[in-house]
């Protein structure tokens, strides 16, 4: 017997519970792959039940509603990739949400969902909330101290790492559009802000976040956030290739 035939002769000797179990640490692009392998481990990955051991695998995406319900309100709608009947959470409206008549969502980030979310109040007033759409637990942002124009938020979470998210409030001046001042950052951990400013100039906001950083790309320089028992900044330009 040959080699592809002793492989495909062992995978065939697997169970589907040992299959769940061999794939539940791998990462979610890992996760896509093997969906190819058959039909049967497919159906395997996506089964509803198999998915609560597979928290990585990705069951969707929240976007901003433009549909108006019986009341003109605006809230978010939810695109389920599976197609399943059976949603991670009741209502993609975040009725748990009381007192905004208009939700916005605006990025998720682990399985959390930052929010711009206008109040049901005759002056304009409006709040930045993180939540969990499946546990219905939130947090709405206190202002920060620094007065100055934010172009960009960017939420930061990564359950592996910390149970504590961070916001990072990308500051922009008053006078000169590109002109990116520095930044706020909010930790869950001490319901605080923190500021950095160092003037920093582009003209395109390029950020990522990932394993516990945030990656801003300016002035063909590659900034580096941590927050990580405080605040440390990192500096660096990028490496070619």
């Amino acid at each position: 017997m040959d080699h592809p035939k002793q492989m495909a002769a062992a995978a065939a000797g697997l169970t589907d519970d040992l299959i769940i179990e061999i794939l539940s640490p791998l990462p979610v692009k890992s996760i896509c792959r093997f969906k190819c392998v058959s039909r049967h481990w497919r159906s395997l990955i996506t089964h509803p039940e198999h998915r609560r051991k597979l928290p990585q695998t990705l069951s969707g995406f929240f976007y901003p509603s433009r549909r108006l319900d019986e009341e003109n309100d605006n809230y978010p709608d939810f695109v389920d990739i599976f197609g399943d009947e059976e949603q991670p959470f009741s209502n993609p409206k975040l009725p748990f949400l009381t007192g905004y008549r208009l939700i916005i969502p605006l990025m998720c980030c682990g399985g959390l969902l930052l929010c711009f979310c206008w109040k049901v109040s005759p002056r304009d007033e409006a709040d930045y909330i993180v939540c969990n759409p499946a546990t219905e637990k939130f947090v709405a942002l206190p202002e920060s101290d620094y007065d100055t124009a934010a172009p960009g938020y960017r939420l930061g979470f990564d359950p592996v790492i910390s149970s504590h998210f961070h916001v990072f409030e990308i500051l922009e001046g008053h006078k000169d559009y590109g002109y990116i001042t520095g930044v706020n950052i909010y930790s869950s951990e001490t319901g605080q802000w923190s500021h950095n400013g160092n003037g920093w100039i582009d003209d395109e906001l390029q950020v990522v976040y990932s394993r516990g950083r945030i990656y801003i790309c300016i002035n063909k320089r590659e900034i580096r956030l941590t927050k990580e028992r405080g605040v440390t900044y990192n500096y660096a330009k990028p490496t070619s290739g």
